[in-house]
């Protein structure tokens, strides 16, 4: 006896589903980012209502991509933006912050005259999208510039300065990730922290483990 098939239901369309999250940084800072870009924009000759975003929509969607570090693509279907406006979103929020940060030489003239004890250099290691760039490495075979080879993935390195409070003074531009410390260390900082570090015995001195014998001072 023929046996009638089952029939499947038919197939559905997946629904997104949406929700809400808290973004725990303080109000002043969301509306000081936002008067950052709101000057930005005037600077671009930016029209009123040309953008997807308000100045404070934009501001919390940075803040919130650097408060929890969410997929860009993601993130930016919760602000209702295309995956290339918020990448475009988020590089111009870092870049109106980055307008703002002290260079070594303020950094250092600053904490010299505050007379602190000393101050730490440390590199770290920021995980980023896959690189493109390749270079030789010591033993003549090529590989990803921007791969960790002690992250164990691609990722950005720099270089820090804090003081005694662990406060960060200073952060530098990101070299690729297959840079080791001491060569970031030399390259980015110590040129520049020499001078201060012969002022006096009292002077501030860049240390870490990797560097100890090349900074401390005399």
């Amino acid at each position: 006896m023929h046996k009638p098939q089952a029939t499947l239901p038919p197939l559905r369309r997946l629904r997104v589903i949406t929700y809400r999250v808290t973004l725990d940084v303080p109000l002043q800072l969301v509306i000081k980012v936002s008067d950052l870009l709101r000057k930005r924009r005037k600077e671009l000759g930016t029209r009123n209502g040309t953008r997807a975003l308000t100045c404070y929509q934009q501001a919390v969607f940075i803040l919130a991509w650097f408060r929890d570090r969410p997929g860009l693509s993601r993130l930016g279907q919760g602000f209702g933006i295309s995956q290339a406006t918020a990448y475009r979103y988020e590089d111009e929020g870092v870049e109106v912050l980055r307008a703002l940060a002290p260079t070594l030489h303020d950094t250092l003239e600053k904490v010299a005259e505050q007379g602190l004890p000393y101050l730490i250099l440390d590199g770290t290691l920021i995980a980023s999208d896959r690189r493109a760039d390749k270079k030789t490495s010591k033993k003549g075979t090529e590989i990803d510039k921007w791969y960790s080879g002690k992250a164990h993935h691609h990722a950005g390195l720099v270089q820090a300065l804090t003081g005694p409070s662990g406060i960060p003074l200073w952060v530098s531009a990101a070299l690729p990730g297959s840079t080791h410390d001491i060569t970031a260390a030399r390259q980015l900082v110590l040129p520049e922290a020499r001078p201060y570090l012969k002022r006096s015995r009292s002077s501030p001195t860049p240390a870490t483990k990797a560097l100890a014998p090349e900074s401390s001072c005399p």
